[in-house]
């Protein structure tokens, strides 16, 4: 038997021996994850002094982040923030004086229901859903404008259970923070 190769075998041994080299290329990383996060996390969520790891989880990959509105800038006590991620509306939040959570979640077109929300204690009353939380604070100043409310909707992650951990977590620290931006209304904390 005659150990040499024929041409045509040796070029079957290459392609086998490249394809391997680029299923391991693959495996292993080399030239970039197409799904990492690649830009840097806000360090802050729509201009609130929040620790980041409570919103990191509502922040997908990709490779550009743009905070299109942000809490700071004037207009208390109507803001309103939407972040984007590689042009898509990952995060929306906003502020506004309502009656009541129902009153609230309609105006602020949440998709969701009440009585299927979750209250989360603390300070405010505050309730979470997969992708959407809400809180309410008592302000006096505002007067019969009602109570002063912040909503915050995410569509990441998309797990469910993981999602309404990450609100649950988010909405209380939140709602602190963005109290504090507007300390003329004299909002209950």
């Amino acid at each position: 038997m005659d150990n040499k190769l024929t041409w045509l075998e040796k070029m079957g041994i290459a392609r086998v021996g490249v394809l391997a080299s680029a299923v391991i290329a693959a495996v292993s990383g080399c030239g970039g994850d197409p799904q990492a996060r690649e830009y840097a996390l806000p360090s802050d969520l729509c201009g609130t002094e929040v620790p980041s790891e409570l919103y990191d989880g509502l922040f997908p990959n990709g490779s550009e982040v743009e905070i299109q509105e942000s809490f700071s800038a004037p207009g208390p006590p109507l803001y309103e923030c939407e972040v984007t991620v590689d042009g898509n509306g990952v995060i929306r939040s906003g502020t506004a004086a309502w009656d009541d959570f129902e009153a609230g979640i309609d105006n602020f077109g949440l998709p969701v229901e009440i009585e299927e929300g979750d209250p989360v204690s603390g300070t405010y009353d505050a309730r979470v859903w997969p992708g959407a939380a809400i809180a309410q604070a008592s302000c006096p100043e505002l007067g019969s404008r009602g109570s002063f409310m912040v909503y915050i909707r995410a569509e990441h992650p998309e797990d469910e259970a993981e999602s309404k951990s990450i609100m649950s977590e988010l909405i209380q620290p939140y709602m602190a923070a963005v109290v504090d931006l507007i300390p003329e209304y004299g909002c209950e904390s």
